[in-house]
């Protein structure tokens, strides 16, 4: 019979016992993997049972660990139930939490995995995460620091519990580290990439960062691929991961690129992290374009969600603003695809703000000077929505600033230097409508001012050191194209400074930027210079190009046409001889007739 939802009514479950449910539990799992239909009414009456608590209550105290987490694990698999949309699964969560809390006193009463199939389980069903579950969160964190939980665990049973924290929005800095220790310490032919990949995404959203430990485990994750155990998802989470967190490492990133290259992956959120990982890392390399040209003849390219296009729109618009895709064809035909599709197949509504904000940059990079892009559609409905949300963010930042207070007294503080120094400096603008700069200085000669950025560690990668992250290299360069000038000044020693009321060091250190910052222009318009001289002997080359071919065009018509005209004239020569040699052999026959008629009558 059909079950109902409703808690309140009896339904045959009420007379099962705790191992009769858990065996209902696999074979319920087993007909989902099946694809047999309706089952979710099953698994909906299953977890509508309330009494399953005091059933399960029944047990010895040491076989209920397992049952829960074998029950709850089997549902997580179930379609059509999750917290959201089923309430009662949410109530069995809490009470499971309530009766097996208790029971984390010795590994025999609470085995690893059943612990972290648990956790993992209130994942995968969407969990509601509230206060009773952060008590129950600190209580299995206080049990393993105690020792009393997790002794027997595999690297698989860390993994899964450090990546079910995580998204059950409780990041723990000791379940990372139990983790990493755990997959360094494991045989490399005991973990899968898949391993791998989700351990570094539960790092990434812990921002647990060390650089000897997350060499090794890339060198792993990196390995497992190339043994082909891994897929196109494994390494653009991999890929993805390693560049949140600051690690960059040239051949790493290749070799994950040639493995995308070799899936040929049709996996848009994998395709789409892959590439805003190398932006994001600068990393341009002729894999990558190869790679990009790959992806750029895939149809379907329009099924791609609104976030992955704009990431990878913002990616190509990182590596564009640095002049390191400048030659990259492959890139080049990509974001030329996307963008169509942006443009003809999606609406403003189908974007998130950041998005759009996205999307404005891509805009101005497209219409700048230095790194433009000719031929592209720049007007359009979506772009002018996204100029709308950019700059209206842009405005709330300049009411509610981002940056901390420490931060907003070294702009302070820098600001007075460069006043005490003759210039005319404003706190807190807003340049190109959408750009937030701390301090903008000017004098009679730069109308439009030049730029102060205060640059902190989040802009620079880990490893290696004093390299620049590709939003922080966009941001340097729209400030280039808006203002007169660029100043980059290290915030950490700012801060030294100013905390030491050292003022004379401050102005020696501006000083010091300054000259940098003109020396580094004079470079940076140098290079411009040697790029427009490039640009137009490549379009003088291009149109002495278009010139030999349209020649050669003409040419070959002309003769196609001259052979045309003289088959034609050879067709009616022959065509008039035939005529002439025809009337010949009638005039003859006539003479032979009249011969003959003349003969009959002189007969």
């Amino acid at each position: 019979p059909q079950l109902s939802p409703n808690p309140a009514k009896p339904s045959r479950l009420s007379q099962l016992g705790p191992f009769p449910l858990l065996q209902l539990s696999n074979s319920l799992l087993d007909m989902v993997l099946a694809r047999r239909p309706k089952v979710h009414r099953v698994a909906y009456g299953l977890v509508a049972h309330v009494r399953l608590a005091e059933v399960f209550q029944s047990l010895p105290e040491e076989q209920r660990w397992p049952c829960w987490s074998m029950l709850m694990f089997n549902l997580s698999d179930t379609p059509d139930t999750n917290c959201k949309v089923t309430p009662y699964l949410q109530q069995l969560f809490e009470q499971g939490m309530a009766h097996l809390e208790p029971l984390m006193t010795s590994p025999n009463m609470c085995p690893a995995n059943c612990l972290s199939s648990f956790v993992l389980a209130a994942a995968k069903n969407k969990l509601n995460f509230k206060d009773v579950h952060k008590e129950f969160m600190l209580s299995v964190e206080t049990a393993i620091r105690e020792g009393r939980v997790m002794g027997d665990a595999s690297a698989q049973d860390w993994v899964d519990l450090q990546w079910s924290s995580m998204q059950l929005g409780h990041p723990s800095d000791l379940m990372a580290d139990r983790a990493v220790d755990a997959m360094l310490h494991t045989p490399a032919e005991k973990v899968s990439g898949r391993n791998v990949a989700d351990l570094f995404v539960g790092l990434m959203a812990a921002q647990w960062y060390d650089e000897e430990a997350i060499r090794k485990l890339a060198h792993l994750g990196v390995h497992k691929v190339d043994v082909n155990d891994g897929n196109a998802q494994v390494c653009g989470d991999l890929m993805w991961a390693l560049s949140a967190l600051g690690w960059y490492d040239h051949e790493v990133y290749d070799r994950i690129i040639a493995h995308m290259a070799k899936f040929e992956s049709k996996d848009p959120r994998a395709n789409a992290r892959v590439f805003y990982a190398a932006a994001l890392a600068q990393h341009m390399t002729p894999a990558l374009d190869q790679f990009a040209a790959v992806v750029s003849t895939q149809k379907r390219l329009n099924g791609w969600a609104p976030h992955e296009q704009a990431d990878l729109i913002h990616g190509w618009v990182m590596l564009r603003s640095t002049g390191l895709a400048e030659e990259a064809r492959g890139m080049l035909l990509l974001f030329r695809s996307l963008l169509s599709s942006v443009f003809w197949h999606k609406t403003p509504s189908h974007y998130r703000r950041p998005d759009h904000v996205r999307l404005h940059e891509a805009r101005q990079v497209i219409c700048s000077v230095a790194f433009g892009v000719p031929g592209f559609p720049i007007h359009s409905k979506i772009l002018q929505r996204s100029q709308e949300v950019a700059e209206k963010a842009a405005w709330e930042r300049k009411e509610r600033p981002s940056t901390t207070p420490k931060q907003q007294a070294v702009e302070g503080a820098v600001a007075e230097a460069l006043k005490e120094g003759g210039a005319q400096v404003l706190q807190n603008v807003v340049v190109g409508g959408t750009i937030n700069v701390g301090v903008l200085m000017g004098n009679s000669t730069c109308k439009r001012g030049i730029a102060v950025d205060l640059l902190d560690e989040t802009s620079y990668f880990c490893h290696p050191p004093n390299h620049l992250n590709g939003i922080t290299s966009l941001r340097h360069m729209l400030l280039r194209e808006f203002c007169d000038g660029l100043v980059v000044l290290p915030l950490a020693e700012c801060t030294a400074l100013v905390d030491a009321g050292d003022k004379e060091g401050l102005v020696a250190l501006l000083a010091k930027a300054l000259q940098e910052a003109k020396e580094l222009s004079a470079q940076l318009a140098a290079q411009q210079e040697e790029r427009l001289k490039k640009r137009a002997e490549k379009a003088r080359e291009n149109a002495r190009q278009r010139a030999e071919q349209e020649a050669l065009k003409q040419e070959k018509k002309a003769k196609k046409k001259a052979k045309t005209e003289e088959i034609f004239q050879r067709k009616r020569q022959a065509k008039m001889m035939a005529i002439e040699q025809a009337k010949a052999e009638q005039g003859q026959e006539q003479q032979q007739r009249s011969a003959s008629r003349e003969k009959q009558e002189a007969a």
